[in-house]
């Protein structure tokens, strides 16, 4: 079976990020026996870099399953192995809304209900995931087919859920150990097994690259205690 370990870095800002971040990645694609793949130049071209993920569909075609994580992640070494982990069958995320469903700052019900407004019903009313961290497997490719009609909302996240949801694929909850971001108990951040800076990023500011920057230097020496 060939596996990879997938993630994204376009741009000069995040370069700096993924010069922190992407020797753990490394290390946890060969700790597991499977290849590194970056995507670091802009095939899609959709209104957001983010969708730039719908790479994955074309990967998808060559290897039989992959993990896809952001750029803005520290995989630590105890990480297991999520092949491991989910079942080839399923979706492999976590669903940020079992634990974010009240929050003034991402009203995930109302994504749900806006995007069904203009692509269709599907009948979604729950279970929405993060798509920093995904365990995907061939049959999940369409997912990261991009039709000329799709929308911008927290950059390709819900689109990707929208499509998850419309192909009637199970996703298989890793919980938040294996994506831990800060909208939740952020100090518990150095028990799970990957951590992700999303959104603030541990820091006071949304999306401040240098403030991220900053986090992931000293959380790395942290970690190096541990």
């Amino acid at each position: 079976m060939k596996t990879a370990v997938v993630t994204l870095c376009i741009g000069e800002e995040w370069e700096r990020i993924a010069d922190l971040t992407h020797p753990t990645i490394k290390s946890y694609s060969n700790k597991i026996k499977s290849d590194f793949i970056l995507i670091n130049y802009p095939q899609i071209n959709a209104k957001d870099i983010g969708f730039e993920k719908c790479q994955l569909y074309n990967i998808l075609d060559y290897y039989d399953r992959v993990i896809y994580l952001d750029t803005d992640i520290i995989v630590t070494e105890r990480c297991p192995n999520l092949f491991e982990v989910v079942p080839e069958n399923d979706l492999g995320a976590f669903i940020e809304s079992n634990y974010w469903q009240y929050s003034n700052e991402v009203n995930h019900f109302e994504r749900i209900k806006n995007i069904q407004e203009r692509l269709g019903n599907i009948k979604w009313t729950k279970d929405y995931f993060n798509t920093g961290v995904m365990v995907l497997s061939k049959k999940h490719k369409n997912m990261f087919k991009l039709d000329k009609k799709y929308i911008v909302d927290l950059r390709e996240q819900t689109q990707l859920n929208y499509h998850s949801k419309l192909l009637g694929f199970w996703i298989h909850d890793i919980g938040i150990r294996f994506n831990k971001m800060d909208f939740i108990n952020p100090s518990e951040r150095f028990e799970s097994y990957i951590i992700h800076y999303a959104g603030k990023g541990y820091t006071s500011i949304f999306h401040n690259i240098i403030m991220k920057t900053a986090r992931i230097i000293d959380d790395l020496e942290i970690l190096k205690s541990f």
